[in-house]
């Protein structure tokens, strides 16, 4: 997450990086951004939308997005930056971080820059005459001035100062000479001289008597300087409201660089025009230049009147026009009015007729290639024949020939194999356990008495067990 301090018309930046939800780096499609004023209803629309620009080097991995917000027309406050972007179907949210809006030129960075000016910070206040002659902040906040850059009384009293005509002196001085009102001495009120001296060339001024006076001082801090530079109606001020940030780099505004001559608006487009071609050509016959140039051409004289092709070379347009439009046009005119005449008689007559013949033939053509029973039609019978043909040939014919040979084998060789012989018939038949065996066994058991009559011992009617045997004893119902 990224927190930033801005000035209102700077250009803030931020970054997100992307992953798919397997883990790796992925581009995403679809990316947007968009920056919400803190505090602002939970409903209120962004103050911008955009599209993040992915950063495509080849040294960056896939996924990585800048995002640059332009803060010119913002207030100053507090603002959020989100993202979004489409990756492996879903749609991720992201919160980049967020940035505070100052007033321009109300941010910690331009006052520092501005103490820091070279051409009017605070290096400018103090000018030391050796490395050594530096002021000291004491923690009250007061500079205490070094025994270097003190000046005692007496050494100010043993200076002069030399000053050019017209120089007005007003301060505790006396005089040297004998200029100035009340012949060059002063009057005093006190300790202090309230004379008037005027100075002519070369004359000077000595220090009297200063005793009492104290020089040391408590020169202003830092925040007391930075005040007085920055007070409404200073002339840093009126400097600072004349100037805008550019990217970090301060300009004069719009307004500031009007130069109209009456303060008003500049002057139009077509105000600039009127007053150019308005403007008499005699003051700008300059050798190249414009005025002269159509100057020369208005002096050429009428080109009208010079004969062609006459002096005109071979190429030029009056060499061309001269050799060829050698005819009156009225000539020319009847001339291509025969052409015409030729041109439509074969459009009207001759073409229509030749037309006709060629539909003729190509009626009589399209039967042969066209029409059902054609010779296209012939050819691709005959095509299609060939290719049966080639077909039962080919393929349908050994296919014939492979199952007759197949059923010919289980005729003569598989269909005999499985047939039993007579003699298996008869083992397989008589074979213990065998159906026929079984019966043989019941009926081995059966006994005639004459000739091939069955002699029958009834033991049972309709499961009912009968008694007696047959003979002494009569059968009965048990």
């Amino acid at each position: 997450m990224q927190y930033k301090y801005a000035e209102i018309a700077d250009t803030v930046y931020f970054w997100f990086a992307a992953n798919a939800t397997t883990g790796a780096a992925g581009d995403g499609a679809t990316p947007l951004y968009d920056v919400r004023l803190a505090g602002a209803a939970a409903n209120a629309a962004p103050v911008a939308s955009g599209t993040p620009t992915l950063l495509s080097h080849a040294d960056y991995t896939d996924g990585l997005f800048e995002i640059a917000i332009d803060t010119t027309g913002y207030s100053a406050g507090e603002y959020a930056v989100f993202c979004t972007l489409t990756i492996s179907t879903v749609n991720p949210a992201g919160f980049c971080g967020s940035f505070k809006l100052s007033a321009a030129g109300a941010s910690l960075n331009s006052v520092i820059g501005l103490l820091t000016h070279a051409d009017y910070g605070l290096a400018k206040l103090v000018r030391s005459t050796t490395p050594a002659n530096t002021l000291a902040v004491g923690a009250t906040g007061l500079v205490a001035v070094p025994d270097t850059q003190k000046v005692d009384v007496e050494t100010i009293k043993t200076r002069a100062v030399t000053c050019a005509a017209g120089v007005t002196v007003l301060a505790n001085l006396g005089f040297a000479g004998a200029p100035g009102a009340n012949n060059g001495a002063p009057t005093t009120n006190g300790t202090k001289i309230n004379q008037t001296a005027d100075l002519t060339s070369g004359q000077s001024i000595a220090c009297s008597d200063k005793t009492g006076f104290a020089l040391t001082v408590t020169p202003p801090t830092a925040a007391e300087i930075k005040t007085a530079m920055e007070a409404d109606g200073s002339k840093l001020d009126h400097l600072w409201e004349m100037t805008e940030d550019d990217g970090g780099t301060r300009r004069l505004t719009t307004n500031s660089l009007e130069q109209a001559p009456t303060g008003g608006s500049a002057p139009t487009a077509a105000a600039i025009a009127d007053a150019v071609w308005d403007e008499a050509i005699s003051g700008h016959l300059g050798a190249g230049s414009t005025g002269n140039a159509l100057n020369a051409a208005g002096n050429a004289g009428d080109p009208w009147s010079t004969p062609i092709p006459g002096a005109y070379g071979a190429g030029t347009a009056g060499k061309i026009l001269g050799d060829n439009v050698n005819a009156p046009i009225a000539t020319i005119d009847t001339v291509v009015d025969a052409i015409k005449s030729v041109v439509d008689n074969i459009h009207d007559t001759d073409l229509p007729a030749v037309k006709t013949v060629v539909d003729t033939i190509q009626a009589d053509t399209d039967l042969l290639d066209d029409a059902a029973g054609g010779i296209a039609d012939i050819h691709t019978d005959i095509g299609t024949l060939q290719s049966m043909l080639t077909d039962i040939h080919g393929t349908d014919l050994p296919a014939v020939k492979t199952v007759v040979d197949g059923i010919e084998v289980h005729v003569h060789t598989t269909i005999p194999a499985l047939i039993p012989s007579a003699a298996d018939i008869k083992t397989a038949v008589e074979a213990a356990g065998s159906h026929l065996t079984l019966i043989k066994a019941k009926t081995d058991k059966m006994t005639y008495t004459s000739g091939d009559d069955l002699d029958v011992n009834v033991q049972k009617i309709n499961d009912v067990t009968l008694a007696g045997d047959g003979s002494g004893t009569p059968m009965g119902a048990v």
